[in-house]
């Protein structure tokens, strides 16, 4: 059995949102919870209470408590984590949504009317459930059913429906059998829970952010705040797809179904292939 720790970046009035998951096995999971809380332990220390959890958007611009770091001694923490993850060897994976490809979409909406109005988080948060639904159902002995746990969203109610009731549209997504039940990886409902309490939603956080941030200045919708942001969010990325869920779990490349080809014309074009 296996966890999956969900957060998102890119929630108000970004261009695009990206939810990662944490893909923890839970045989290990208590030996990467215990060094994260140790972690937090040590910020919390070190900045007289004043880091409590870590948020990745005030770590990566240097806001708040972190204007005490230079850029060098943050990043070096970036690294850090992304390395400790990569030690760790749990996987992450993703669900990504270009805002404006989905409101050009709507324009002429020929798909499952399931996701007609379905909001940008949702629509995302789908796709990062189908990665894990495609990757896992051919673990045997049930290796790959999954329990999920979401930050606080205030689409809570809304994506809990459409799990229950899962969009036929999806089902092409993983080639789901003819005796299979839809979603049939996904353990229960999925959980809401407080980042502050949850140290793997803090994690989810940061490689949201940095997926979502690079996507951004990759595909040009936002400038460099600094020469060489865009090539060092690219290395950081690179080092992360060592632990990515491959490809073709978010995007089949050769897939022709429906709803594939529904999220690949969503996707930022840099995210479509993320490569070590």
């Amino acid at each position: 059995m296996k966890f999956c720790y969900v957060d998102e970046s890119g929630h108000g009035a970004e261009p695009l949102i990206v939810l990662a998951g944490v893909v923890v096995d839970a045989q290990r999971m208590h030996v990467t919870k215990d060094d994260w809380d140790e972690l937090i332990r040590e910020l919390t220390e070190i900045s007289g209470g004043k880091v409590a959890e870590l948020k990745a958007g005030h770590l990566y611009r240097g806001n708040d408590y972190w204007r005490e770091w230079d850029a060098g001694e943050r990043t070096a923490l970036i690294e850090d984590i992304i390395r400790w993850m990569k030690d760790r060897n749990h996987g992450v994976t993703f669900g990504a949504v270009v805002k404006q490809k989905l409101t050009e979409f709507r324009k002429n909406w020929e798909f499952d009317p399931a996701l007609e109005t379905a909001s940008e988080w949702a629509v995302a948060a789908l796709h990062l459930v189908l990665t894990i639904q495609k990757r896992h159902q051919r673990e045997q002995r049930n290796k790959g059913k999954t329990v999920f746990v979401f930050d606080h969203a205030r689409e809570a109610e809304e994506f809990l429906g459409l799990l229950m009731q899962p969009p036929a549209a999806t089902d092409g997504f993983y080639e789901r059998g003819k005796k299979q039940r839809p979603l049939d990886q996904v353990i229960d409902v999925p959980y809401f829970a407080d980042s502050k309490h949850v140290g793997l939603l803090q994690v989810a956080d940061l490689f949201a952010y940095l997926l979502r941030l690079y996507a951004e200045l990759a595909d040009g919708f936002v400038r460099e705040k600094f020469a060489g942001e865009t090539k060092r969010l690219e290395q950081w990325i690179s080092d992360l797809a060592k632990v990515l869920l491959p490809d073709a779990s978010r995007w089949p490349k050769n897939s022709k179904d429906p709803c594939v080809q529904f999220y690949r014309e969503l996707a930022p074009s840099s995210l479509l292939r993320v490569a070590a």
